[in-house]
């Protein structure tokens, strides 16, 4: 379909247009923002990266240990031959 005439795509299609987009962008500009987070966030510049809540998260860190846990669970049952012992 070529929009080389210059008419909207679809007029009745229900799609997007750019004055609807910009009537909703005005009127969720005008809503009250929330309101702040009841704990504040550690300072940077003051303590460890790993005491900053947002950092701690990006990095991964609780992802990192949780599959590390489990790595350990196999290798140590796969050294203990649990599920293939002839007992």
């Amino acid at each position: 379909m070529s929009h080389d005439d210059g008419e909207s795509p679809a007029p009745r299609s229900g799609a997007p247009t750019y004055s609807m987009l910009m009537a909703e962008a005005r009127r969720q500009a005008t809503l009250p923002r929330p309101t702040a987070r009841s704990r504040r966030e550690a300072d940077i510049r003051q303590v460890r990266w790993w005491r900053v809540r947002t950092l701690r998260s990006i990095s991964g860190l609780s992802t990192l240990a949780t599959a590390l846990v489990f790595t350990c669970l196999a290798a140590g049952n796969l050294v203990a031959g649990w599920p293939f012992d002839s007992a």
